[in-house]
């Protein structure tokens, strides 16, 4: 009785496993195109936010407004990366 209970718990372990497996690969298959893109007017925006962020950078600022401009000019970085490669029109 416990030999049984043992095999179909090791069953139902290499099944999870395995479910777990094929998952963990579709996962990694799936498209990055699947990301939402922006327009091109709203791409622009972003960009020129960038920019702008970019030119105040290299002026004096405290601390605080660094640690703010750099996040947001991250920020800015990852949507143009991730939502501006086709922008639709």
């Amino acid at each position: 009785m416990i030999k049984n209970m043992f095999l179909q718990l090791n069953i139902l372990l290499l099944k999870l496993c395995i479910a777990l497996f094929v998952s963990m690969f579709l996962i990694s298959v799936s498209p990055v195109s699947a990301v939402t893109q922006f327009s091109q007017e709203h791409c622009q925006k972003l960009n020129n936010e960038r920019l702008a962020l970019r030119k105040k950078l290299r002026q004096p600022y405290t601390k605080d407004q660094g640690e703010q401009l750099q996040n947001r000019l991250s920020e800015l970085t990852t949507l143009l990366a991730y939502h501006c490669k086709k922008p639709v029109k």
